[in-house]
């Protein structure tokens, strides 16, 4: 008996109620009873944006709302409509589609496998980014690739990921329509269906094509490896085979190895604004804002309320102009790579007030809060690297313990211009807090080491530096 797994009915989903409950569910299940559950969770970062992305995918194919008032209305009604939801999967269905994850002609979200195109398999730990594979470091993963297995639920989730986090690697191999996998926001609602109606847009401001070609499983023609694509629709964009992949299941369900090669090459990637994702400016445009070890969230704040700079992502806007809450609940998804290389995996999540997307001045403000704070570090370090026997390590839990302070000042900056239009005064009373947080590191830093006589003086100079660096920035704030 050939190997089956039902997406729509089976669990592969994994959500938490209400209560509290931890359940998996398939498709039909989860957004008939979105009302009823508190969100989408997996231990893995990336498994759980790409379940948000799937599903808002999904929804926006089903339920296809033209305008504003469309999904107004669909979030006044408070529950999606089993209806047309079924209406949709019936009209899948008429069109050759499978919902079968091993389904033989069309397995569901996956290539139709051809020899000449699908070479020989490969180990199912492939699409697993968090195992060691190739250039991956490893991170928990300590077992034989050869013989790993995994379940039609993983697998599932896994094809999710692979998709939407692959990045450039040898032999050909395309990074998707973002290049490098960039920070995804999802905005959290009072519950999984006003999440998952945050992830909406109207199609009348989507300014692209929308369904043509149609979103990827509902596609019928080959993924063919390294084929350019110059443009694309929005909806197959959403979920762009960057990959041609094809799961090879086992006779109990599990899945040992999957035919795995290059997808089509979107070759067109300044074209793609994807609704997600914050958008850093640069001296050669906009660019996707991605993950960095070196950057906490806060430090890119700006960039993320930035809606009058045309930065923010375009689910924030909408929400935004529909004035939903006074607050905003995000949650940013990445994973930080180099090259062929998966460095970290990051999931945020942090509030902020809906006011602070308002203003350009506001904006400004931040931005010129996170420089001082990022120029008073670099002051710092430099102070350290000038003390020839300073240890890396407690320069590094300084600069650690002063971006702690200068951000927990951020937030409440962040309060007060929410409030009322911040000015010079505000600007400089961070300024000040921020010089007495780095000259307190330096002080604490240095207190904490027995330094001889040499090295004790050179800190006293560099302290001297220090100090008027940070009276240089205080006067620039007076301006």
């Amino acid at each position: 008996m050939s190997a089956t797994f039902d997406v729509l009915n089976q669990a592969w989903i994994p959500v938490v109620t209400l209560d509290g409950t931890e359940k998996m569910l398939g498709i039909r299940e989860t957004l008939v009873n979105a009302h009823e559950l508190r969100e989408i969770f997996s231990a893995s970062p990336l498994e759980e944006y790409s379940l948000y992305r799937f599903l808002g995918l999904f929804l926006m194919d089903a339920l296809r709302p033209e305008s504003e008032s469309d999904i107004e209305d669909l979030l006044d009604a408070g529950s999606f409509d089993e209806t047309a939801i079924e209406k949709y999967i019936a009209l899948c269905r008429s069109e050759g589609v499978s919902f079968d994850l091993f389904d033989v002609e069309r397995p569901f979200l996956q290539s139709k496998f051809d020899p000449a195109l699908d070479g020989e398999p490969k180990p199912v730990t492939v699409l697993d980014f968090t195992r060691a594979n190739g250039n991956n470091h490893t991170h928990f993963d300590h077992g034989s690739k050869s013989t790993a297995r995994i379940t039609p639920d993983e697998a599932m989730r896994l094809l999710l990921t692979t998709y939407l986090f692959c990045t450039a690697a040898a032999q050909g191999y395309p990074s998707g329509v973002n290049a490098s996998p960039p920070y995804y926001g999802v905005i959290q609602g009072n519950n999984l269906f006003e999440s998952l109606v945050f992830t909406l847009l109207p199609i009348d401001s989507i300014g692209i094509q929308f369904d043509s070609p149609p979103v990827l499983w509902r596609r019928t023609t080959p993924v063919i490896p390294k084929q350019e694509i110059g443009k694309t629709s929005w909806l197959h964009g959403m979920l762009f085979p960057t990959r041609r992949i094809h799961l090879l299941p086992n006779e109990d369900g599990t899945v040992s190895s999957v035919y795995l090669c290059q997808g089509e090459n979107f070759v067109n990637k300044p074209s793609w604004r994807d609704p997600y994702v914050t958008y850093r400016l640069g001296k050669d445009g906009f660019f996707p804002m991605r993950p960095s070890a070196d950057k906490a969230i806060w430090r890119n704040l700006c960039d993320i309320v930035n809606i009058p700079g045309g930065q923010a992502s375009q689910l924030l806007t909408f929400y935004r102009n529909h004035q939903y809450c006074d607050t905003v609940d995000l949650t940013l998804y990445g994973v930080e790579t180099s090259q062929a290389s998966y460095l970290g995996i990051y999931r945020h999540s942090f509030s902020f007030p809906l006011a602070l997307t308002e203003k350009g001045n506001t904006v400004d403000m931040l931005r010129l809060c996170i420089q001082t704070s990022e120029t008073l570090a670099n002051a710092l370090r430099k102070a350290f690297s000038k003390i020839a026997v300073f240890p890396d390590a407690t320069a590094s839990l300084s600069l650690q313990q002063y971006y702690q302070a200068c951000e927990k000042r951020f937030w409440h900056f962040c309060d007060q211009a929410a409030t009322t239009a911040p000015g010079k005064e505000d600007l400089a009373a961070f300024f000040d807090d921020a010089g007495d947080y780095a000259e307190n590191a330096f002080s604490a830093a240095v207190g904490s080491l027995n330094l001889r006589a040499a090295a004790l003086a050179v800190a006293e100079q560099q302290r001297g530096i220090l100090y008027k660096s940070i009276q240089k920035l205080k006067k620039e704030a007076c301006l």
